[in-house]
């Protein structure tokens, strides 16, 4: 099965048509294929939309961390949850419905600092980097968060397209 992870920047708020067509290729050309989306407004919620559209509903999983996701278009998702370890002075990343734990962020020095902490709010990105085998990325030419993720894939070997916006 492949997994391509769609990302991009919070001030993109449409799927321009040469993405859209791409997706609706990718769907006839791989009928196993996964989508994975975050749950970040901006492009994130964009292919939301889209693919429910063009019928990528059951083909996508959103991923969530810590809340509760607005999922309109009724698509799947897989909510990941922190816990704070205080002897550990850790947090620990995992998934709810499993407990399977995917990470940790250590030197955390009390439970309010999880949520103020950098790693927390890129160890979504980094895990779903981590899972994809390509990626399809909307850039407005200025998210460092974004470029920092196209940035990680090329590291990791994996093909990123990314389309510069003009916004």
């Amino acid at each position: 099965m492949a997994k391509v992870f769609l990302f991009g920047s919070a001030s993109v708020f449409g799927i321009p048509d040469v993405v859209t067509n791409e997706l609706e290729n990718l769907i006839k050309m791989y009928p196993d294929i996964e989508f994975l989306v975050g749950d970040k407004n901006g492009a994130e919620s964009a292919f939301h939309k889209t693919l429910s559209a063009i019928g990528g509903r059951y083909k996508t999983k959103v991923y969530t961390l810590d809340k509760i996701p607005v999922n309109k278009f009724e698509l799947d998702t897989v909510e990941l949850k922190s816990a704070y370890l205080p002897d550990e002075k850790k947090a620990v990343i995992y998934i709810k419905d499993t407990e399977d734990i995917l990470g940790e962020i250590e030197d955390i020095e009390k439970v309010e600092d999880v949520v103020y902490d950098r790693r927390y709010y890129e160890f979504l990105d980094r895990h779903l980097i981590g899972v994809c085998d390509i990626a399809i990325c909307l850039w407005d030419g200025k998210s460092k968060g974004t470029f920092n993720n196209i940035q990680l894939l090329n590291i990791k070997g994996k093909k990123c397209y990314t389309y510069k916006l003009d916004i």
